[in-house]
Protein backbone atom coordinates (compact mmCIF):
# COMPACT_ATOMS: atom_id res chain seq x y z
CA UNK A 1 0.00 0.00 0.00
CA UNK A 2 1.42 3.54 -1.10
CA UNK A 3 2.49 5.56 2.04
CA UNK A 4 0.36 8.15 0.91
CA UNK A 5 -2.67 5.65 1.79
CA UNK A 6 -1.29 5.06 5.71
CA UNK A 7 -0.77 8.63 6.16
CA UNK A 8 -4.40 9.13 4.97
CA UNK A 9 -5.78 6.45 7.11
CA UNK A 10 -3.98 7.53 10.61
CA UNK A 11 -5.28 11.29 10.11
CA UNK A 12 -8.69 10.05 9.30
CA UNK A 13 -8.76 7.76 12.40
CA UNK A 14 -7.65 10.62 14.09
CA UNK A 15 -9.93 13.02 13.18
CA UNK A 16 -12.93 10.16 13.73
CA UNK A 17 -11.20 9.88 17.04
CA UNK A 18 -11.82 13.77 18.00
CA UNK A 19 -14.66 14.45 16.04
CA UNK A 20 -16.60 16.11 18.98
CA UNK A 21 -13.56 18.37 19.78
CA UNK A 22 -13.61 19.24 16.28
CA UNK A 23 -17.21 20.25 15.71
CA UNK A 24 -17.43 22.58 18.93
CA UNK A 25 -18.87 26.04 17.61
CA UNK A 26 -15.82 28.31 18.05
CA UNK A 27 -16.52 31.75 18.35
CA UNK A 28 -13.69 34.13 17.37
CA UNK A 29 -13.06 38.05 17.76
CA UNK A 30 -10.49 38.87 15.12
CA UNK A 31 -10.00 38.68 11.54
CA UNK A 32 -6.90 36.29 11.88
CA UNK A 33 -8.78 33.67 14.58
CA UNK A 34 -11.35 33.65 11.85
CA UNK A 35 -8.68 32.78 9.25
CA UNK A 36 -7.07 30.08 11.89
CA UNK A 37 -9.81 28.20 12.26
CA UNK A 38 -10.98 28.55 8.21
CA UNK A 39 -7.49 26.95 7.34
CA UNK A 40 -8.74 24.21 9.73
CA UNK A 41 -11.91 23.22 8.59
CA UNK A 42 -10.31 23.54 4.99
CA UNK A 43 -7.77 21.15 5.92
CA UNK A 44 -10.94 18.67 7.66
CA UNK A 45 -12.63 19.17 4.35
CA UNK A 46 -10.01 17.93 2.38
CA UNK A 47 -8.83 14.81 4.90
CA UNK A 48 -12.87 14.25 3.99
CA UNK A 49 -12.78 13.91 0.36
CA UNK A 50 -9.62 12.08 0.17
CA UNK A 51 -10.70 9.29 2.31
CA UNK A 52 -13.93 9.31 0.61
CA UNK A 53 -12.07 8.61 -2.50
CA UNK A 54 -10.52 5.56 -1.11
CA UNK A 55 -13.73 3.94 0.18
CA UNK A 56 -14.46 0.86 -1.02
CA UNK A 57 -18.02 -1.50 -1.14
CA UNK A 58 -17.18 -4.28 0.68
CA UNK A 59 -19.15 -7.16 -1.29
CA UNK A 60 -17.50 -10.36 -0.78
CA UNK A 61 -17.21 -10.24 2.56
CA UNK A 62 -20.81 -8.75 3.42
CA UNK A 63 -21.26 -11.86 5.81
CA UNK A 64 -18.00 -10.48 8.01
CA UNK A 65 -19.11 -6.70 8.41
CA UNK A 66 -22.64 -7.84 9.19
CA UNK A 67 -21.87 -10.11 11.42
CA UNK A 68 -19.55 -7.77 13.70
CA UNK A 69 -22.07 -4.73 12.79
CA UNK A 70 -24.76 -6.81 14.50
CA UNK A 71 -22.47 -7.68 17.39
CA UNK A 72 -21.55 -3.85 18.01
CA UNK A 73 -25.05 -2.64 17.47
CA UNK A 74 -23.84 -1.16 14.46
CA UNK A 75 -26.16 -2.82 11.76
CA UNK A 76 -27.75 0.39 10.77
CA UNK A 77 -24.66 1.96 10.02
CA UNK A 78 -23.81 -1.29 7.99
CA UNK A 79 -26.63 -0.78 5.85
CA UNK A 80 -27.34 2.66 5.62
CA UNK A 81 -23.82 3.09 3.94
CA UNK A 82 -24.85 0.44 1.93
CA UNK A 83 -21.85 -1.91 2.82
CA UNK A 84 -19.36 1.38 1.73
CA UNK A 85 -16.62 1.40 4.30
CA UNK A 86 -12.83 3.29 4.75
CA UNK A 87 -10.19 1.07 5.64
CA UNK A 88 -8.08 1.92 8.63
CA UNK A 89 -5.46 -1.17 8.25
CA UNK A 90 -3.97 -1.34 11.14
CA UNK A 91 -5.47 1.82 12.80
CA UNK A 92 -8.72 1.53 14.84
CA UNK A 93 -11.43 3.06 16.81
CA UNK A 94 -13.98 2.12 19.30
CA UNK A 95 -17.56 0.60 18.27
CA UNK A 96 -20.40 2.89 19.00
CA UNK A 97 -21.52 1.03 22.12
CA UNK A 98 -17.30 0.94 23.25
CA UNK A 99 -17.75 -2.58 23.58
CA UNK A 100 -14.60 -3.69 20.70
CA UNK A 101 -12.95 -1.92 18.20
CA UNK A 102 -13.17 -1.61 14.53
CA UNK A 103 -10.39 -0.49 11.61
CA UNK A 104 -12.49 1.27 9.45
CA UNK A 105 -15.05 4.27 9.05
CA UNK A 106 -18.63 3.82 7.59
CA UNK A 107 -19.84 6.25 4.39
CA UNK A 108 -22.75 7.60 6.66
CA UNK A 109 -19.68 8.63 9.38
CA UNK A 110 -18.03 10.37 6.64
CA UNK A 111 -20.91 11.77 5.22
CA UNK A 112 -22.33 13.62 8.64
CA UNK A 113 -19.11 15.51 8.17
CA UNK A 114 -19.45 16.54 4.66
CA UNK A 115 -23.43 17.83 4.49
Amino acid sequence: MPHVEINLQREIAEFYKNRKDIVKEVVCYSIRENEEEQNKIDKNINLIDEAWMEMEYQRYHKEYYMNLADNYGEKNLLEESDYVIFDLDEYSMDTLNCDGTRNWIYECELCDFSS
